[in-house]
């Protein structure tokens, strides 16, 4: 199998939230979409902080203007200092990049490429991100 290649939806976690995951759950062995996950889960706490509450609505009203076009910033911590500063902010998260279109869709998508080594393992090849306009209504 040494050599070929494959896609899997998603990002490998990086070491750094595998060991933050790892300290909550330490037989935790998939980490299958926890990058997107985390990130996910970041950006629903952003849109909140902006919108100063925690409704539903509010939420959905802040969520595309955290991940895009402002300040970029990637951590909790520091896009929720630039937010009470008054500043707009940018959203990246530990998934990538990370930027809603107007009508709340994703305008990325990641697929990890991973190849076979000579041990018939395989490994995630580093990650590339490329963007694409997206059709509208599909």
């Amino acid at each position: 199998m040494k050599g070929v290649k494959g896609t899997l939806p998603g990002v490998l976690a990086d070491g750094e939230l595998q060991k933050r995951l790892l300290s909550v759950d330490p037989a935790l062995t998939d980490y299958s979409y926890a990058a997107e996950s985390y990130d996910a889960v970041v950006l629903i706490a952003l849109a909140a902080e902006q919108g100063g509450a925690t409704d539903g609505k509010t939420i959905r009203d802040n969520l595309v203007s955290v991940s895009k076009d402002g300040t970029k910033c990637t951590t909790f911590a520091d896009c929720k200092a630039l937010i009470a500063e008054g500043t707009d902010i940018d959203y990246d998260g530990v998934s990538g990049p990370i930027e809603f279109a107007d009508n709340g869709d994703p305008s990325y998508a990641t697929m990890g490429v991973y190849v076979y080594e000579a041990n018939d393992k395989y490994v995630a090849l580093p990650a590339e991100f490329i963007s694409g306009d997206v059709p509208a209504g599909e």
